[in-house]
């Protein structure tokens, strides 16, 4: 069976006896699909605003798995009787809406699944329904993107890898059915979804966010999963090292509040991923079988069936500074994990990318006092049309926790690389914007007391003839207040000390965010403002102790930052 190799059925029928884990879980999604029996059968049903059929797809990819596994778990044929119900209701629908091919794929994926897992129980009518309904609505206009070339097969994001993987599953679902076509199909895409599979960096980062980052290793993964279970080497996990160690990508962005570092058009809490556990049975990584466990968000039938046993007195030994150059993601860790920074470099030009390089997220005991103010609703006009994008409040440098200059945001070409400092606390993002008029390097550190401290050095890139406005911006959801050291920053019950070194001539404001839609929460931003035309230097030192004295730290990344404005390095 598609996903299923050897006696994994039985496996999993044995794991719930042995292992009460398992046994919780398995009877968390009995309950789950017990009460599917008594809901309406799917429905086809779009997103508000926007002529999208992800949520019907994605209702009935939970359907399938929870029935599957409810079948696997009991043999009881009244889960498959209602799978194949469920599958003949999608069938029966004008199309699966192959104009946003997404949904297309997402249906297909679920079907495809669903159709093997019930095969031995299907009638001929039925498998002729739900068969030529695989192959109308999605399997042959996939298969005319594939020949044509369309712009998804073509570039490395989510859409690709999305996209691709369903042909494939779908191709081995009908193969019996359909050789000639299939094996046409499993050959394009398998060709497709390597460009797609590209875009990992050689850390298994995902330039597109967590969000999306889930999306695609998430069907990356069962495509690479089905083809196993048929014996098919045409991919394998051996030809994407990356994948092996991607798993690490998802656990640095997700912050001890459980919430994820939401950069670009991703979302704090955002979807589990389901295929931890078969990406932890592949790398045989005990911190991957922990992180199984550990991360965040709804369990899913998968990690019952790809469940890695949970490790006995296992001790988190995540580094304290992880960086994935290629994607353009870093995160600062505190050795008790209690404080934590994430940074956003790479480049503005990334798919889903907003215009924030040197963006910041803090935490301090699982309480995001710096944040990311999310993104527009995907409904807006020309959202997604690269010329009306960034004309969006939430797409421009200054609704982010960064720097910009006279009002104008960076432009789309513009990127930033991590340096790392050897005491393993310290890291440097250098942005290279080439029509900005200031070079800037951002420096991040963690003291020893765990103060978090961000650096700023800007340096003028060129002549500059007159007076330019910097405007430094941090977001935060705390009340502000000011003290004597600075500002205070409640939230949650926790205050910490928020201390700001600039020049003389800078202007300090706090002020609510009223750029946000009122179906937002509530922001307020702290901003400096000055007019320059030499270097500058600004310092943010962030701690839970009033009379923390960060003069040292802050020397030492300033006499590093002089190192890193090198012409050589810029």
């Amino acid at each position: 069976m598609l996903l299923l190799t050897g006696n994994d059925a039985g496996a999993l029928r044995r794991r719930i006896v042995h292992d009460p884990h398992a046994a919780a879980l398995a009877q968390t999604f009995l309950d789950k699909a017990q009460g599917i029996l008594s809901e309406p059968l799917m429905e086809r049903r779009f997103e508000t605003g926007r002529r999208v059929m992800l949520p019907t797809s994605r209702l009935m990819s939970d359907r399938v798995f929870l029935l599957g596994i409810a079948f696997f778990l009991t043999g009881g044929q009244i889960y498959r009787r209602r799978l194949i119900d469920e599958m003949l209701a999608v069938s029966a629908f004008p199309d699966w809406n192959e104009i946003h091919f997404l949904d297309t794929a997402e249906m297909l994926t679920a079907v495809a699944i669903g159709y093997d897992w019930c095969a031995s129980l299907l009638t001929d009518s039925e498998k002729r329904v739900i068969g030529t309904a695989i192959m109308e609505f999605a399997m042959i206009p996939g298969l005319h993107a594939l020949i044509d070339n369309s712009k998804w097969t073509r570039i490395p994001t989510n859409w690709n890898v999305v996209c691709s993987a369903s042909l494939i599953i779908g191709a081995l679902a009908v193969e019996k059915s359909s050789g000639d076509i299939s094996a046409e199909v499993i050959e394009k895409a398998s060709k497709a979804i390597r460009v797609g599979l590209s875009a990992y960096d050689g850390d298994g980062g995902w330039p597109e966010g967590i969000s999306y980052w889930e999306y695609a290793t998430r069907f990356a993964v069962l495509a690479l999963a089905a083809l196993e279970s048929r014996d098919c080497t045409l991919l394998t996990i051996n030809d994407f090292p990356a994948l092996l160690k991607t798993w690490r990508f998802g656990r640095a962005l997700t912050a001890p509040s459980g919430t994820a570092f939401d950069s670009g058009d991703s979302v704090a809490v955002t979807r589990r991923l389901p295929v931890y556990g078969w990406l932890a049975q592949k790398c045989g990584d005990v911190d991957a079988a922990d992180w199984q466990w550990r991360a965040p968000g709804d369990l899913h039938p998968l990690d019952l069936l790809w469940f890695a046993p949970v490790p006995i007195n296992h001790v988190d030994t995540r580094p304290r500074v992880e960086k994935f150059h290629g994607a353009g993601y870093a995160t600062v860790t505190s050795r008790q994990g209690d404080t934590y920074l994430a940074i956003r470099g790479g480049s503005n030009s990334t798919n889903h990318a907003h215009l924030d390089l040197g963006t910041f997220i803090l935490e301090y005991e699982g309480i995001r006092f710096v944040s990311d103010l999310g993104r527009e609703d995907y409904a807006a006009p020309g959202y997604f049309k690269a010329e009306t994008r960034f004309t969006y409040f939430l797409t421009q440098t200054r609704a982010h926790n960064t720097i910009h200059f006279a009002g104008h945001s960076q432009s789309l070409d513009a990127s930033a690389d991590f340096v790392e400092r050897d005491n393993a606390r310290q890291i440097a993002c250098l942005i290279r914007d080439h029509d900005a008029p200031f070079d800037h390097v951002r420096a991040f550190s963690l003291s020893r007391d765990n103060s978090a401290i961000v650096v700023d050095r800007l340096s003028p890139a060129k002549k500059i003839a007159a007076p330019v406005e910097v405007i430094w911006n941090l977001h935060t959801q705390a009340e502000v207040s000011i003290c004597e050291t600075g500002l205070k920053l409640t939230l949650g019950g926790t205050t910490i000390q928020l201390a700001i070194s600039h020049p003389p001539n800078a202007t300090l404001t706090v002020s609510p965010v009223c750029e946000l839609a009122s179906s937002k929460p509530a922001f307020n931003r702290i901003s400096l403002k000055l007019d320059a035309m030499s270097e500058v230097t600004i310092a943010a030192v962030f701690s839970t102790k009033p009379d923390h004295d960060a003069a040292s730290d802050i020397a030492s990344l300033e006499r590093w930052l002089e190192e890193l404005m090198q012409p050589a390095l810029l």
